[in-house]
């Protein structure tokens, strides 16, 4: 068994009971964004091979060690988030057994040792290719262990942020790359885990067949399918001047003829096909106007694979996640925020007590027209979220412009604390009315009589 590292023979002489163990650690601090605290839960059966304890992911040379895995891939996503998104790991649980599915199943090692030497020896090394595998299926039971390793109330008392499943290929139950458990949970590449007492979280399984290129894919299906679930599922059969940003962002020439962005994480702006992150044709893309987010007024350029790594997965994805947006703010046109990054950490979902909004989506109260008196005019102004009526100083603040002479005045209303963004609103100062003079009716005979004397004075000279 050449492709077998640390094992000398194909004989099992015995197995190994599963047990399991928690390992917390202390979480490093990083510099930059937020830190999103990590639980490991670690699938890694221990073998006895000819009296040596060999765990699972040390079993074939190309396998690697899951906690380096996860180093890499906390490393990578703080540097392609742009320092917005710092992975540490909170607690480490490694379980000496295999993942159950929903009725308790699951190999024991002898079995799948056992199945393993047969699967290498009949596919020349191919495992995977192996008939002789039981069913894989995706009925791992995430309840199971959520329960059983307290990571409910974990989540809901912050100590960790998201779950990161290890375990290895052929196990008999899969892990969805992605999924979503709590009050809000939605589909990202996995069947959803509705639990109305938690707060929002993601768990990935990883596989330590694997490397970090699969990794950075698995994050790139979750971030689609969330923004997806902001913008909606693009369409790119409409005319591209109704394209949202989303659509824009994922476009590739295949189905956007000319209009390419970054594209998606299986298209590149020139893939012809799923994965096809290699092909050297050139097309025109608007791809690096997303750095300039929210400005992608930009002119396109001639790309082609040299750009994201001549077809290197890893290489593939780090540009694409590169090009995500991550500026300041929120976008006055659309409501959402600039910073997509807001949207990959559930932030948006889990802190309302943070969540900030467009100061333009609310509703403002005209203001009324107001007589010009030589001094500055700042007339109060009424805002309003829904039913809510915003409270000034704590929710916004208000300056004025042009507002002592006669003509257009502007109140800016800056949105504060849980509102961004700003809001013009008109408001017109006339000018003073000048009063009538009332003559009284003696007056204006005597005015009358003096104005006919004139006259005749006038005539008498001519």
């Amino acid at each position: 068994m050449k492709l077998m590292k640390k094992v000398s023979t194909v004989l099992l002489t015995a197995s190994v009971a599963a047990a399991s163990m928690q390992m917390p650690v202390s979480a490093k601090e990083l510099d930059g964004g937020k830190n999103y605290k990590v639980m490991i839960i670690n699938f890694d059966p221990v073998f006895d091979v000819e009296g040596k304890e060999v765990k699972m992911h040390d079993l074939m040379e190309s396998w690697n060690d899951p906690y380096e895995l996860a180093d890499r891939f906390a490393d990578a996503m703080s540097d392609v988030s742009y320092g917005n998104v710092n992975y540490t790991v909170a607690e480490k649980i490694e379980l000496n057994e295999f993942p159950a599915d929903k009725e308790g199943k699951a190999y024991t090692a002898d079995e799948y040792y056992k199945t393993f030497v047969e699967a290498c020896n009949a596919s020349d090394g191919r495992y995977w290719d192996y008939e002789g595998w039981g069913k894989q299926d995706f009925s791992f039971d995430y309840d199971r262990y959520f329960s059983k390793y307290d990571v409910y109330e974990k989540v809901n008392s912050g100590e960790i942020d998201e779950v990161w499943f290890f375990g290895g290929p052929m196990t008999g139950v899969e892990l969805y790359e992605t999924m979503m458990t709590g009050k809000d949970a939605f589909w990202v590449n996995g069947t959803p885990l509705v639990k109305e007492d938690c707060r929002n979280f993601i768990a990935y399984g990883f596989n330590y067949e694997r490397g970090l290129g699969e990794m950075l894919e698995d994050a790139g299906h979750r971030t689609e399918s969330i923004m997806s679930s902001i913008y909606g599922k693009p369409d790119y059969k409409k005319d591209y001047s109704e394209y949202n940003d989303w659509e824009k962002f994922t476009a590739y020439d295949l189905v956007s003829k000319g209009n390419a962005g970054v594209g998606n994480v299986h298209f590149a702006p020139n893939s012809k096909s799923d994965y096809d992150w290699g092909n050297t044709d050139y097309v025109q893309s608007y791809c690096d106007n997303w750095l300039n987010y929210p400005d992608i007024s930009g002119a396109s350029k001639t790309v082609n694979c040299s750009a994201w790594g001549g077809g290197n997965m890893e290489e593939h994805h780090r540009w694409w996640f590169k090009h995500l947006p991550h500026a300041e703010g929120v976008n006055e046109e659309t409501g959402t925020y600039n910073n997509w990054w807001k949207y990959f950490s559930l932030e948006y979902l889990n802190e309302e007590s943070e969540k900030v909004r467009a100061i333009t989506q609310c509703t403002f109260d005209s203001i009324p027209d107001v007589t010009y008196t030589g001094s500055a005019i700042e007339p109060a102004v009424t805002v309003k979220d829904g039913d809510k009526q915003l409270v000034p100083n704590e929710d916004y603040t208000v300056s004025y412009e042009n507002n002592i002479g006669v003509g257009t005045a502007s109140a800016v209303i800056q949105g504060i604390n849980g509102y961004e963004g700003t809001y013009v609103l008109n408001f017109e100062i006339v000018p003073e009315e000048k009063p009538e003079i009332d003559i009284p009716s003696d007056s204006q005979d005597t005015f009358m009589s003096l104005l006919m004397m004139l006259m005749r004075l006038l005539f008498s000279f001519l």
